[in-house]
């Protein structure tokens, strides 16, 4: 499938995908390749949650390098949540992976205990409160708390994993 960006996006190689996200604001860093490298390998009978998934870079990451037969992501962001169902659709992924757009804060409350075996973030790393936030909304909620700590992501993970 061809795909052709919008005006405001760049397309980027991922392995065997191809990579949509907005020119202006949110961009993948290193980081996010860095953490796909270091999780444990999941096998194919896992199911994966990526809590603040943004434009699904962590999602698109597991589905190369694994067999995991579903993967959900869930982003709170609308514009990064459309990227990020941007990219399941342009690599045909849409079998294995969803994006449901959510505070995943409320994650609990529509996934039972146990629903998934791996968890996965890349959170925020500026406490809320510290430092300069970016006027940009997918960059502030990137870097900094503004959408929950680690120790809300530690229970809900806990939660999930169950």
């Amino acid at each position: 499938m061809a795909v052709r960006p919008a005006a405001d996006e760049t397309l980027e190689p991922l392995g065997p995908y191809t990579f949509i996200q907005k020119k202006a604001g949110y961009r993948v860093t290193e980081d996010s390749f860095l953490l796909a490298e270091f999780l444990p390998q999941p096998g194919e009978k896992d199911t994966v949650v990526d809590l603040g998934t943004g434009s699904g870079v962590m999602l698109l990451l597991l589905a190369w390098k694994t067999g995991v037969e579903r993967v959900v992501g869930v982003e709170a962001e609308g514009e990064a949540a459309e990227t990020a169902r941007g990219n399941v659709r342009a690599n045909g992924l849409g079998s294995r992976v969803e994006i449901v757009e959510m505070d995943w804060r409320m994650a609990p409350s529509v996934y039972p205990e146990g629903s998934f075996s791996v968890v996965v973030s890349n959170p925020p790393y500026v406490k809320s409160g510290a430092g300069r936030v970016s006027p940009h909304p997918g960059r502030a909620a990137a870097r900094t708390e503004i959408m929950g700590g680690l120790d809300e992501l530690v229970r809900v993970s806990a939660h999930l994993a169950g």
